[in-house]
Protein backbone atom coordinates (compact mmCIF):
# COMPACT_ATOMS: atom_id res chain seq x y z
CA UNK A 1 0.00 0.00 0.00
CA UNK A 2 1.36 3.60 -0.76
CA UNK A 3 2.58 5.74 1.89
CA UNK A 4 0.04 7.39 3.64
CA UNK A 5 -1.37 11.17 2.72
CA UNK A 6 -2.23 12.14 6.49
CA UNK A 7 -1.24 10.63 9.52
CA UNK A 8 -2.93 12.20 12.66
CA UNK A 9 -5.34 11.64 15.69
CA UNK A 10 -8.75 12.70 16.42
CA UNK A 11 -10.30 12.84 20.46
CA UNK A 12 -13.47 10.12 20.20
CA UNK A 13 -16.49 11.42 21.26
CA UNK A 14 -17.00 8.82 23.72
CA UNK A 15 -14.75 9.90 26.36
CA UNK A 16 -12.15 12.37 24.36
CA UNK A 17 -9.26 9.38 23.88
CA UNK A 18 -6.97 9.96 21.24
CA UNK A 19 -7.72 7.49 17.87
CA UNK A 20 -4.69 7.00 15.46
CA UNK A 21 -5.67 7.74 11.79
CA UNK A 22 -4.78 7.97 8.31
CA UNK A 23 -6.00 9.22 5.37
CA UNK A 24 -5.30 8.08 1.76
CA UNK A 25 -5.61 9.84 -1.55
CA UNK A 26 -4.95 8.12 -4.62
CA UNK A 27 -1.64 8.76 -6.50
CA UNK A 28 -4.17 9.38 -9.93
CA UNK A 29 -6.92 10.68 -8.73
CA UNK A 30 -7.75 12.59 -11.73
CA UNK A 31 -8.53 9.22 -13.30
CA UNK A 32 -11.92 9.28 -11.50
CA UNK A 33 -14.73 11.55 -11.33
CA UNK A 34 -15.51 10.54 -8.51
CA UNK A 35 -12.23 12.40 -6.71
CA UNK A 36 -13.36 14.11 -3.71
CA UNK A 37 -16.67 13.16 -3.33
CA UNK A 38 -15.97 9.31 -2.80
CA UNK A 39 -14.45 7.89 0.18
CA UNK A 40 -14.38 4.61 2.32
CA UNK A 41 -13.88 3.65 5.56
CA UNK A 42 -12.44 0.02 6.62
CA UNK A 43 -12.88 -0.91 10.56
CA UNK A 44 -10.16 -3.52 11.61
CA UNK A 45 -11.03 -7.05 13.83
CA UNK A 46 -10.74 -7.55 17.64
CA UNK A 47 -7.45 -5.56 19.30
CA UNK A 48 -7.33 -8.28 21.96
CA UNK A 49 -6.91 -10.61 19.35
CA UNK A 50 -4.16 -8.43 17.63
CA UNK A 51 -6.74 -6.60 15.20
CA UNK A 52 -5.62 -2.97 14.31
CA UNK A 53 -6.08 -0.92 10.68
CA UNK A 54 -2.51 -3.04 9.37
CA UNK A 55 -4.39 -5.99 9.27
CA UNK A 56 -3.71 -7.67 5.98
CA UNK A 57 -8.03 -7.78 4.76
CA UNK A 58 -7.66 -4.11 6.14
CA UNK A 59 -5.24 -3.00 3.84
CA UNK A 60 -6.63 -5.28 1.17
CA UNK A 61 -9.91 -3.78 1.43
CA UNK A 62 -8.09 -0.40 1.45
CA UNK A 63 -6.15 -0.92 -1.37
CA UNK A 64 -8.76 -2.01 -3.89
CA UNK A 65 -10.92 1.42 -2.77
CA UNK A 66 -7.48 2.97 -3.69
CA UNK A 67 -7.09 1.45 -7.04
CA UNK A 68 -11.08 2.50 -7.94
CA UNK A 69 -10.10 6.46 -7.30
CA UNK A 70 -11.78 6.93 -3.32
CA UNK A 71 -10.00 8.43 -1.12
CA UNK A 72 -9.48 6.17 2.28
CA UNK A 73 -9.22 6.42 5.58
CA UNK A 74 -8.62 3.84 8.26
CA UNK A 75 -8.03 4.24 12.05
CA UNK A 76 -7.53 2.27 15.13
CA UNK A 77 -10.17 1.67 17.46
CA UNK A 78 -9.44 2.40 21.21
CA UNK A 79 -6.58 -0.28 22.62
CA UNK A 80 -5.17 -0.83 19.49
CA UNK A 81 -1.89 0.70 17.54
CA UNK A 82 -0.99 3.95 18.97
CA UNK A 83 -4.93 4.62 20.07
CA UNK A 84 -5.39 5.64 23.72
CA UNK A 85 -7.31 3.36 26.09
CA UNK A 86 -8.97 0.00 26.16
CA UNK A 87 -10.89 -2.67 24.56
CA UNK A 88 -14.42 -2.14 26.17
CA UNK A 89 -16.56 -5.13 26.74
CA UNK A 90 -19.40 -4.12 24.91
CA UNK A 91 -18.61 -2.37 22.10
CA UNK A 92 -20.65 0.95 22.41
CA UNK A 93 -16.93 2.83 22.60
CA UNK A 94 -15.48 1.34 19.94
CA UNK A 95 -19.04 2.87 17.61
CA UNK A 96 -18.48 6.04 19.21
CA UNK A 97 -14.68 5.60 17.84
CA UNK A 98 -16.59 4.83 14.49
CA UNK A 99 -18.75 7.65 14.28
CA UNK A 100 -16.04 10.10 15.34
CA UNK A 101 -13.71 8.93 12.35
CA UNK A 102 -17.32 9.25 10.40
CA UNK A 103 -17.60 12.90 10.90
CA UNK A 104 -13.99 13.43 10.28
CA UNK A 105 -14.11 12.01 6.97
CA UNK A 106 -17.18 13.59 5.87
CA UNK A 107 -15.80 16.92 6.95
CA UNK A 108 -12.72 16.71 5.76
CA UNK A 109 -14.21 15.91 2.29
CA UNK A 110 -16.80 18.50 2.30
CA UNK A 111 -13.76 21.33 2.98
CA UNK A 112 -11.94 19.95 0.03
CA UNK A 113 -14.82 20.19 -2.60
CA UNK A 114 -15.17 23.54 -1.16
CA UNK A 115 -11.51 24.11 -1.64
CA UNK A 116 -11.86 22.87 -4.72
CA UNK A 117 -14.81 24.94 -5.90
CA UNK A 118 -12.93 28.20 -4.74
CA UNK A 119 -10.10 27.23 -6.80
CA UNK A 120 -12.24 26.32 -10.06
CA UNK A 121 -13.88 29.85 -9.06
CA UNK A 122 -10.53 32.01 -8.96
CA UNK A 123 -9.22 30.38 -12.29
CA UNK A 124 -12.22 31.51 -14.03
CA UNK A 125 -11.77 35.05 -12.54
CA UNK A 126 -8.90 35.20 -13.05
CA UNK A 127 -8.93 33.95 -16.46
CA UNK A 128 -11.98 36.85 -17.06
CA UNK A 129 -9.63 39.02 -16.05
CA UNK A 130 -6.98 38.43 -18.31
CA UNK A 131 -9.25 38.90 -21.26
CA UNK A 132 -10.40 42.63 -19.36
CA UNK A 133 -14.18 41.32 -19.02
CA UNK A 134 -14.33 40.41 -15.16
CA UNK A 135 -18.21 39.47 -15.01
CA UNK A 136 -20.18 38.76 -11.49
CA UNK A 137 -19.31 35.15 -10.71
CA UNK A 138 -22.74 34.60 -10.49
CA UNK A 139 -23.49 34.14 -13.94
CA UNK A 140 -20.30 31.58 -14.15
CA UNK A 141 -21.58 29.92 -11.62
CA UNK A 142 -24.92 29.57 -13.65
CA UNK A 143 -22.67 28.33 -16.20
CA UNK A 144 -20.87 25.61 -14.41
CA UNK A 145 -23.20 23.68 -11.82
CA UNK A 146 -20.28 21.22 -11.40
CA UNK A 147 -18.14 23.78 -9.10
CA UNK A 148 -21.30 23.49 -6.69
CA UNK A 149 -20.68 21.15 -4.08
CA UNK A 150 -24.33 20.36 -3.69
CA UNK A 151 -24.30 19.44 -7.21
CA UNK A 152 -22.88 15.90 -6.55
CA UNK A 153 -23.76 13.12 -4.81
CA UNK A 154 -21.42 11.53 -2.32
CA UNK A 155 -20.46 8.00 -1.84
CA UNK A 156 -19.42 6.98 1.44
CA UNK A 157 -18.44 3.65 1.96
CA UNK A 158 -18.40 1.88 5.02
CA UNK A 159 -16.35 -1.38 5.60
CA UNK A 160 -15.81 -3.51 8.38
CA UNK A 161 -13.91 -6.99 8.92
CA UNK A 162 -14.85 -9.30 11.32
CA UNK A 163 -15.42 -7.49 14.79
CA UNK A 164 -15.32 -4.13 13.01
CA UNK A 165 -18.05 -5.41 11.08
CA UNK A 166 -19.93 -6.52 13.62
CA UNK A 167 -19.66 -2.31 14.53
CA UNK A 168 -20.53 -1.06 10.85
CA UNK A 169 -23.59 -2.93 11.80
CA UNK A 170 -24.25 -1.06 15.19
CA UNK A 171 -24.08 2.42 13.24
CA UNK A 172 -26.81 4.38 13.58
CA UNK A 173 -29.04 3.65 10.49
CA UNK A 174 -28.91 7.49 8.78
CA UNK A 175 -25.45 9.28 8.42
CA UNK A 176 -27.91 12.69 9.91
CA UNK A 177 -28.05 10.62 13.19
CA UNK A 178 -24.31 10.44 13.14
CA UNK A 179 -23.35 14.09 12.30
CA UNK A 180 -26.06 15.56 14.47
CA UNK A 181 -23.56 16.28 17.45
CA UNK A 182 -21.25 18.13 15.06
CA UNK A 183 -23.91 20.85 13.60
CA UNK A 184 -23.34 23.33 16.47
CA UNK A 185 -20.54 22.30 18.67
CA UNK A 186 -19.51 24.03 21.75
CA UNK A 187 -16.23 25.84 21.33
CA UNK A 188 -13.99 23.49 23.58
CA UNK A 189 -15.89 20.18 22.69
CA UNK A 190 -14.59 17.23 20.77
CA UNK A 191 -16.83 17.93 18.23
CA UNK A 192 -15.01 21.00 17.38
CA UNK A 193 -12.12 19.68 17.45
CA UNK A 194 -12.60 16.96 15.24
CA UNK A 195 -14.53 19.68 13.05
CA UNK A 196 -11.35 21.93 13.44
CA UNK A 197 -8.97 18.94 12.42
CA UNK A 198 -10.85 17.94 9.53
CA UNK A 199 -10.65 21.56 7.90
CA UNK A 200 -7.06 22.02 9.22
CA UNK A 201 -5.93 18.71 7.43
CA UNK A 202 -8.01 19.71 3.89
CA UNK A 203 -6.27 23.14 3.91
CA UNK A 204 -2.81 21.66 4.45
CA UNK A 205 -3.24 18.43 2.23
CA UNK A 206 -4.65 21.01 -0.60
CA UNK A 207 -1.45 23.43 -0.41
CA UNK A 208 0.45 20.26 -0.41
CA UNK A 209 -0.62 19.16 -3.50
CA UNK A 210 -2.12 15.71 -2.37
CA UNK A 211 -2.69 15.11 -5.98
CA UNK A 212 0.93 15.29 -7.04
CA UNK A 213 2.78 11.36 -7.29
CA UNK A 214 6.23 12.45 -5.89
CA UNK A 215 4.21 14.40 -3.03
CA UNK A 216 3.17 10.88 -1.86
CA UNK A 217 6.55 9.22 -2.32
CA UNK A 218 7.91 11.61 0.10
CA UNK A 219 8.30 10.52 4.58
CA UNK A 220 5.44 12.36 5.76
CA UNK A 221 6.26 15.95 7.27
CA UNK A 222 4.91 17.76 9.85
CA UNK A 223 2.05 19.08 7.40
CA UNK A 224 1.08 15.24 6.83
CA UNK A 225 0.84 14.13 10.08
CA UNK A 226 -1.62 16.41 11.22
CA UNK A 227 -2.31 19.43 13.56
CA UNK A 228 -1.81 19.52 17.18
CA UNK A 229 -5.22 19.52 19.13
CA UNK A 230 -3.91 22.59 20.64
CA UNK A 231 -3.10 23.94 17.68
CA UNK A 232 -6.50 22.98 16.35
CA UNK A 233 -8.40 24.69 19.45
CA UNK A 234 -7.01 28.35 18.24
CA UNK A 235 -8.32 27.98 14.93
CA UNK A 236 -11.91 29.49 14.79
CA UNK A 237 -14.37 26.78 13.72
CA UNK A 238 -15.80 27.74 10.07
CA UNK A 239 -19.67 28.31 10.03
CA UNK A 240 -20.22 25.14 7.31
CA UNK A 241 -23.06 23.15 7.05
CA UNK A 242 -22.18 19.61 5.52
CA UNK A 243 -23.99 18.32 2.78
CA UNK A 244 -26.50 15.44 3.51
CA UNK A 245 -26.54 14.24 -0.24
CA UNK A 246 -24.74 11.19 0.37
CA UNK A 247 -25.05 7.40 -0.74
CA UNK A 248 -24.19 5.26 2.00
CA UNK A 249 -23.48 1.84 1.35
CA UNK A 250 -21.39 -1.15 3.41
CA UNK A 251 -19.09 -4.46 2.67
CA UNK A 252 -19.20 -7.08 6.03
CA UNK A 253 -16.13 -8.89 5.73
CA UNK A 254 -16.48 -12.32 7.79
CA UNK A 255 -19.37 -10.67 10.35
CA UNK A 256 -19.43 -12.20 13.86
CA UNK A 257 -22.31 -13.84 14.70
CA UNK A 258 -23.97 -16.14 17.81
CA UNK A 259 -22.41 -15.93 21.47
CA UNK A 260 -19.38 -14.04 20.39
CA UNK A 261 -21.14 -11.49 18.77
CA UNK A 262 -23.91 -11.28 21.39
CA UNK A 263 -21.23 -11.28 23.89
CA UNK A 264 -19.91 -7.64 22.56
CA UNK A 265 -23.28 -6.10 21.71
CA UNK A 266 -25.45 -6.78 24.41
CA UNK A 267 -26.20 -3.19 24.51
CA UNK A 268 -27.70 -2.74 21.26
CA UNK A 269 -28.37 -5.44 19.12
CA UNK A 270 -30.54 -8.49 20.02
CA UNK A 271 -29.68 -11.86 18.86
CA UNK A 272 -29.43 -12.86 14.90
CA UNK A 273 -31.13 -16.79 15.73
CA UNK A 274 -34.57 -15.59 16.73
CA UNK A 275 -34.87 -12.46 14.69
CA UNK A 276 -37.04 -11.20 12.04
CA UNK A 277 -35.35 -9.04 9.31
CA UNK A 278 -37.46 -5.88 10.24
CA UNK A 279 -35.08 -4.49 12.85
CA UNK A 280 -33.60 -0.98 11.67
CA UNK A 281 -29.99 -2.31 11.58
CA UNK A 282 -31.51 -5.21 9.23
CA UNK A 283 -33.38 -2.54 7.13
CA UNK A 284 -30.24 -0.22 6.79
CA UNK A 285 -28.29 -3.16 5.09
CA UNK A 286 -31.52 -3.86 2.62
CA UNK A 287 -32.12 -0.24 1.87
CA UNK A 288 -27.77 0.78 0.81
CA UNK A 289 -25.65 -1.03 -1.44
CA UNK A 290 -24.22 -3.99 0.92
CA UNK A 291 -22.33 -7.08 0.43
CA UNK A 292 -21.29 -9.33 3.19
CA UNK A 293 -18.65 -12.26 2.39
CA UNK A 294 -17.74 -15.12 4.47
CA UNK A 295 -16.28 -18.41 4.34
CA UNK A 296 -17.84 -21.91 5.04
CA UNK A 297 -15.18 -23.14 7.09
CA UNK A 298 -15.15 -19.87 10.01
CA UNK A 299 -13.83 -21.24 13.30
CA UNK A 300 -15.60 -18.12 15.00
CA UNK A 301 -19.02 -18.56 13.55
CA UNK A 302 -21.16 -21.86 12.31
CA UNK A 303 -21.95 -21.47 8.51
CA UNK A 304 -25.41 -22.55 9.26
CA UNK A 305 -25.78 -19.77 11.79
CA UNK A 306 -24.39 -17.55 9.08
CA UNK A 307 -26.90 -18.98 6.27
CA UNK A 308 -29.86 -18.17 8.58
CA UNK A 309 -28.80 -14.59 8.84
CA UNK A 310 -27.79 -13.63 5.23
CA UNK A 311 -30.46 -15.65 3.43
CA UNK A 312 -33.82 -14.37 4.85
CA UNK A 313 -31.76 -11.04 4.61
CA UNK A 314 -31.92 -11.11 1.28
CA UNK A 315 -35.36 -12.42 0.59
CA UNK A 316 -36.83 -9.62 2.22
CA UNK A 317 -39.09 -7.76 -0.85
CA UNK A 318 -38.55 -4.02 -0.01
CA UNK A 319 -41.03 -1.58 -2.12
CA UNK A 320 -39.08 1.48 -2.45
CA UNK A 321 -35.47 0.75 -4.68
CA UNK A 322 -35.54 -3.04 -3.91
CA UNK A 323 -33.76 -4.95 -1.20
CA UNK A 324 -29.86 -4.20 -1.43
CA UNK A 325 -28.90 -7.11 0.62
CA UNK A 326 -26.43 -9.29 -1.43
CA UNK A 327 -24.45 -12.04 0.32
CA UNK A 328 -21.65 -14.59 -0.48
CA UNK A 329 -20.47 -17.57 1.11
CA UNK A 330 -16.89 -18.81 -0.30
CA UNK A 331 -16.34 -22.69 -0.33
CA UNK A 332 -13.20 -23.44 1.97
CA UNK A 333 -12.87 -19.98 3.13
CA UNK A 334 -11.58 -19.45 6.68
CA UNK A 335 -12.09 -16.47 9.01
CA UNK A 336 -8.93 -14.98 8.09
CA UNK A 337 -8.36 -15.12 4.07
CA UNK A 338 -5.15 -16.46 4.47
CA UNK A 339 -5.26 -18.46 1.08
CA UNK A 340 -4.13 -16.75 -1.68
CA UNK A 341 -6.98 -18.07 -3.89
CA UNK A 342 -9.53 -16.70 -1.29
CA UNK A 343 -8.43 -13.11 -0.86
CA UNK A 344 -8.33 -12.94 -4.38
CA UNK A 345 -11.77 -13.85 -4.68
CA UNK A 346 -12.52 -11.04 -1.67
CA UNK A 347 -10.88 -8.76 -3.72
CA UNK A 348 -13.37 -9.56 -6.85
CA UNK A 349 -16.44 -9.58 -4.76
CA UNK A 350 -14.93 -6.38 -3.06
CA UNK A 351 -15.03 -4.79 -6.57
CA UNK A 352 -18.27 -5.93 -8.14
CA UNK A 353 -19.93 -4.64 -5.37
CA UNK A 354 -18.15 -0.98 -5.13
CA UNK A 355 -18.67 -0.98 -8.68
CA UNK A 356 -22.84 -1.16 -8.31
CA UNK A 357 -22.33 1.48 -5.55
CA UNK A 358 -20.38 3.78 -7.43
CA UNK A 359 -22.85 3.93 -10.31
CA UNK A 360 -25.93 3.69 -8.04
CA UNK A 361 -24.36 7.19 -6.96
CA UNK A 362 -23.87 8.57 -10.49
CA UNK A 363 -20.87 8.65 -10.23
CA UNK A 364 -18.43 7.30 -13.47
CA UNK A 365 -14.87 5.91 -13.00
CA UNK A 366 -12.52 3.93 -14.75
CA UNK A 367 -12.45 0.06 -14.64
CA UNK A 368 -9.69 -1.96 -15.96
CA UNK A 369 -11.84 -4.86 -16.33
CA UNK A 370 -14.51 -5.53 -19.40
CA UNK A 371 -18.00 -7.38 -18.91
CA UNK A 372 -16.77 -10.68 -20.34
CA UNK A 373 -13.45 -10.61 -18.17
CA UNK A 374 -15.16 -9.72 -14.60
CA UNK A 375 -17.28 -12.64 -15.63
CA UNK A 376 -15.02 -14.67 -16.62
CA UNK A 377 -13.02 -14.20 -12.90
CA UNK A 378 -15.68 -14.60 -11.41
CA UNK A 379 -16.47 -18.28 -12.98
CA UNK A 380 -13.19 -19.79 -12.77
CA UNK A 381 -13.01 -18.94 -8.99
CA UNK A 382 -16.61 -19.57 -7.58
CA UNK A 383 -17.51 -22.73 -10.22
CA UNK A 384 -18.49 -24.19 -6.96
CA UNK A 385 -20.84 -21.79 -5.61
CA UNK A 386 -22.12 -18.96 -8.31
CA UNK A 387 -25.22 -19.52 -9.65
CA UNK A 388 -26.78 -17.77 -12.20
CA UNK A 389 -28.25 -15.43 -10.14
CA UNK A 390 -25.20 -14.34 -8.91
CA UNK A 391 -24.05 -13.83 -13.05
CA UNK A 392 -27.52 -11.73 -13.73
CA UNK A 393 -25.80 -9.42 -10.44
CA UNK A 394 -22.62 -9.55 -12.16
CA UNK A 395 -24.17 -8.12 -15.42
CA UNK A 396 -25.57 -5.46 -13.66
CA UNK A 397 -22.44 -4.30 -11.70
CA UNK A 398 -20.29 -4.77 -14.43
CA UNK A 399 -18.27 -1.97 -15.83
CA UNK A 400 -19.92 0.68 -18.25
CA UNK A 401 -18.80 2.64 -20.69
CA UNK A 402 -15.10 2.20 -20.72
Amino acid sequence: MIEATLKFSIPSQHDGSLLECRIYHPLNEGRSSAGRCCAAIVAHPYAPLGGSMDDAVVQLIASACLADGLIVGIFNFRGAGRSQGRTSWQGKAEMEDYQSFIAFVLYYLHHLRRLSTEDRLLSTSQYLSSRGSLNDLSETNSLSPQLEPSSFQSLLLLAGYSYGALITMALPSSLELILAPFESPEPDSVFSEIRRCAETLALRSRKNGHQSSSTQNRPPSAATRGPDLLETRETPIAISRIDHNIRVAYILISPLHGIVRDFLTLWTLRNWSFSSPTSPTDLKLQTNPTLAIYGDSDIFVGIKQLRRWAVPLAEVEIAQGGNQFRHVEVAGASHFWHDEHHSHILGEEHYKVQEYQLVSAGLEIFIPFSTSEMLALRRHHLADTITKQDLDYATILAPRNF
